[in-house]
């Protein structure tokens, strides 16, 4: 069936229509409803076996219990799906689990209400779904121009570390890509999922191949496959408002096969453009690096003694990656200095697209955003670091021109400002009224160049026991805590 689709079409968007048209028609008409087909041979198998009598009809029962196995299994390999678990191949059947995982997700997943703008609970349907469309209408839309210009800080790196970023694709890196990929993972608009791309590569390889390639040539035509499904995963037990869910978008597998290519790309650069400071999505780094160093400085904090005190901002960014703004992402790109093929494509891949938000089964109304990079694009972490390092720069240069007091936890130590958790900010500095004003001002011009707001309720300064906290002023534009749990560090 998938050869003969794929033979209706001439290019890879005709030919998954083409592929779609005909799956829907053979699951209606020949492969058939499966639970409808277990019961019609459950009704055989019965009326069998009450009137067996002779070979013929032996014959015929053990036919129907073959079937009968091969349809539970069908059943099996369904809900599990439906239940987003592995399947185990060995032991008992599983589908009363799967199906109950099913019904259990279903009914998590179901928003039956949410308090609105003005703190009122509401359960009415459509006004829970109207009013969450309109919440990510205005979340993904631009709300202004740059006001802030940042200084390029990147290194320069030599020509040829950006040779692989400025050449076209190759069947062999989509190939890696592909397989690379969870086979179940989520499909997307189009309703194809990894594994039909492995299991028919050799079919549709040249034709993802052509598609890619006329893509680099004219980045335009990434948006016929920029679609994506916005799914609302719940950060907390029992959301209440809108903002407690985070969304994760469901890309075209043929998209992400590009934007994983152009991840592939960047990947190897990003220890040479990111300072240490970062450890998320760097090659070569870890996470426990940068908590190391945030348990030592507490630790110091704690045992100092002196009249200068040190303060620690935990600062986080509200909804950070849904409120970059796009010009800021290519400016990143164009101080980084990568190839202006790779940006236009990058740029391409991230401004055009669509999004529908699954709402209880269903579907909104389409809408287009103007800024966002969104999760469940293989791109966006690397583009999200690169902008973060911007608020690196920011610092250096506020250090650099003795601005910005960073602590040293020994005289020959180095100097210590910042470390990045991916959008948590961890910042170090000389306890004082006039750096609290340097570092808010710092701050303030990156998300006034990036789009970044801080989330106030999940910010802190923590200062240590030895500091009076009568001095620290009431109108202070900062949120204040003697002793917050900081990544888990107190």
């Amino acid at each position: 069936m998938t050869e003969a689709a794929w033979q209706k079409g001439s290019d890879l968007l005709t030919r998954i229509a083409a592929f779609a048209k005909d799956a829907r028609h053979w699951n209606q008409h020949t492969f058939g409803n499966i639970h409808q087909r277990k019961e019609k041979l459950l009704q055989g198998i019965e009326r069998l076996e009450q009137r067996m009598n002779g070979d013929a009809e032996n014959w015929r029962l053990t036919k129907l219990r073959a079937e009968l196995e091969e349809v539970l299994l069908q059943e099996e390999i369904l809900w599990c799906h439906k239940s987003n678990m592995e399947w185990n191949t060995s032991g008992d059947r599983n589908t009363k689990y799967f199906h109950a995982r099913v019904m259990r997700r279903r009914r998590r997943n179901q928003i039956s209400s949410l308090r609105n703008s003005n703190e009122e609970w509401t359960d009415d349907p459509d006004e829970l779904k109207g009013t969450t469309r309109d919440f990510y209408v205005a979340l993904y839309t631009d709300d202004g121009v740059a006001m802030i210009t940042i200084l390029h800080g990147f290194p320069t790196l030599p020509t040829t570390d950006w040779k692989n970023l400025d050449k076209n694709f190759s069947i062999d890196v989509l190939h890696e890509a592909i397989r690379a990929m969870g086979p179940f993972k989520a499909p997307g608009v189009d309703g194809l999922n990894p594994l039909f791309y492995q299991r028919f590569w050799s079919l549709v390889g040249p034709d993802v191949l052509n598609f890619a390639a006329s893509c680099w040539s004219d980045p335009s035509k990434i948006h016929i496959l920029n679609q994506a499904t916005l799914v609302l995963i719940p950060k907390v037990m029992s959301p209440s408002l809108i903002q407690h869910f985070r969304p994760i978008s469901i890309c075209n597998v043929g998209y992400k096969l590009i934007t994983k290519c152009l991840a592939y790309r960047i990947k190897p650069l990003m220890p040479k453009l990111v300072h240490e400071t970062q450890t998320s999505f760097v090659p070569g780094r870890h996470i426990t690096d940068n908590v190391c160093i945030l348990q030592e400085v507490v630790h110091s904090m704690r045992a100092k003694m002196g009249r200068t005190g040190w303060m620690i901002f935990k600062i986080d960014l509200a909804k950070a990656y849904d409120r970059i703004r796009w010009s800021f992402v290519r400016d990143t790109l164009q101080a980084a200095r990568a190839p202006i093929s790779f940006v236009d494509l990058a740029m391409e891949c991230i401004t055009t697209s669509r999004m529908r938000i699954q709402w209880n089964g269903g579907l909104t109304d389409e809408f287009t955003p103007t800024r966002v990079l969104r999760q469940g694009c293989p791109l966006s972490p690397y583009l999200f670091t690169l902008c973060m390092e911007r608020l690196g720069h920011l610092i250096h240069e506020a250090v650099t021109h003795d601005q910005w007091q960073p602590i040293q936890q020994s005289q020959s130590g180095p100097d210590l400002s910042h470390i990045f958790f991916a959008d948590d900010i961890i910042l170090f500095g000389v306890a004082s009224i006039a750096q609290v004003s340097v570092i808010n001002k710092t701050v303030e011009d990156f998300g006034a160049a990036s789009g970044q707001q801080i989330s106030k309720p999940k910010s802190r300064v923590s200062f240590p026991k030895m500091l009076p906290l009568p001095w620290w002023p009431r109108s202070a534009p900062v949120w204040t805590s003697p002793r917050p749990k900081i990544l888990g560090a107190t």
